[in-house]
This record gives structure tokens, C-alpha cells and sequence, in this order.
């Protein structure tokens, strides 16, 4: 609603329903809710205010910077969140797989 013309306006496309033009209240299937924004974050991403960012390399899923869902084949993920190779094993950045 536009206040100053007492008239509806478009959330936009990556919106469900808005506050303002500049404020999401809820996301369409297949985006998640930022700060004020709706994303659509890589598998590997987090959201951090209104921006997808990268979790750890040998991390395939994240809630944040620190704290690891799923780790990369060969990998194993700790108490802490944190994912970690085999003893004998160290993190190919470029297959994205401990070797």
C-alpha cells in the first residue's frame, strides 16, 4: 500500500507478500527470507543480512559461517560444526573432495 496515494503496489517478483517496496515479509517457494530481501542462495550458501555468502570449502551446506550441515565426500563433520579430512587426507579445493 502507498501510502501516499492510498493505492496497492507489486511486492515484486522475489516477494510473497511485502511490508514496503523495500521489505519482504515472506518468500515465494524456492526463496528464503533475508533481513529484508528474498533469496535464492546456492546449496553452499548462507544468508547473512540480504546476502547469499559461501560456507567453508569443505562444507556443501551451512547455517553460518561456523556451523556445518553436510561436509564434502570424505569428509567428516565434528562437534563443532566444523568439517574435517582423514588424518591421510587433505581438502582438494578443486574436485571439492578430500584426497
Amino acid at each position: 500500500m502507498d501510502a501516499a496515494f492510498q493505492t496497492c503496489k507489486s511486492c515484486g517478483p522475489t516477494c510473497a507478500t511485502c511490508e514496503s517496496l523495500q521489505a519482504c515479509k515472506t518468500c515465494p517457494i524456492g526463496f528464503q527470507l533475508g533481513a529484508t530481501k528474498c533469496l535464492n542462495c546456492a546449496r553452499n550458501q548462507f544468508i547473512q543480512g540480504d546476502t547469499c555468502v559461501d560456507c567453508a570449502a569443505n562444507c556443501l551446506e551451512c547455517s553460518s559461517a561456523t556451523q556445518c550441515k553436510v561436509c564434502a565426500p570424505g569428509s567428516e563433520l565434528l562437534s563443532d560444526g566444523s568439517c574435517a579430512c582423514a588424518k591421510d587426507k587433505f581438502f582438494d579445493a578443486a574436485t571439492q573432495n578430500c584426497v
